[in-house]
């Protein structure tokens, strides 16, 4: 049985992969200790009433990734209740990483031809932005992988569509993203639609690199404020 954290409105929820079912759900917020800024995460069973693993920045590189296999082992036993039914859209997430990048690709297409033209829109700047958002987030999540509970090993977060070990983010990014770019503009060549991708990753990319230099950034400030809000 498979597990990995989703983020679902704003909410990081752990899903067993194989039923769809949330299993449990994580809870990250940094933490002012002795003159610095340490991140925690907790994870909680289905019900939130009980708390099944902690862990902090200064144990594990991103401690997100504890919350799957923290679940998992409470799972050992009774990996999904007696008439659960399988997943039946098991691609679901990474359908999305694809919507995703072909949402952010002609958002600024969108908004490159309203600049050169009549002028630049609120409406046009904003579903990039909120595009692009989304995206840096799914791929920062992506970073805690997939636990596989049978195997008891880490695995990378997005399934792969052919046989063969499960893929990352740029790999996912790579198939998910072409085949929509393609379904959506069919009368572009593969050149034009790796192009297309090309720069989507690039863009996020910077945006990935701008929130983390903020991220620190606040960290420090919160540091040197004794932790103050």
């Amino acid at each position: 049985m498979r597990y990995r954290v989703e983020d679902e409105d704003g909410c990081l929820l752990v899903r067993q992969l194989e039923t769809d079912r949330v299993v449990g759900a994580a809870l990250e917020y940094p933490v002012y200790i002795h003159g610095r800024v340490v991140d925690y995460c907790r994870v909680f069973n289905k019900t939130g009433e009980s708390e099944v693993g902690i862990t902090t920045s200064d144990f594990h590189p991103f401690p997100l990734q504890i919350a799957a296999q923290a679940i998992a082992a409470c799972h050992a036993d009774h990996p999904a209740p007696e008439g659960a039914e399988w997943n039946a859209q098991p691609d679901r997430v990474e359908r999305r990483l694809g919507n995703l990048i072909a949402d952010t690709a002609l958002a600024f297409a969108r908004a490159f031809c309203e600049a050169v033209g009549r002028g630049l829109t609120a409406e046009a700047r904003d579903q990039f932005a909120a595009s692009l958002a989304e995206l840096a987030s799914l791929c920062r999540i992506s970073r805690a992988g997939c636990y596989n509970a049978t195997a008891r090993t880490h695995e990378p977060y997005f399934a792969n569509p052919l046989p063969g070990r499960r893929l990352t983010f740029s790999d996912a990014a790579e198939w998910y993203g072409m085949c929509e770019l393609r379904a959506r503009q069919s009368h572009l060549s593969d050149a034009e639609v790796q192009k297309l991708l090309g720069w989507v990753l690039r863009w996020l990319s910077d945006a990935l690199s701008r929130a983390e230099q903020g991220i620190k950034a606040e960290k420090r400030r919160l540091a040197a404020a004794g932790g103050a809000m």
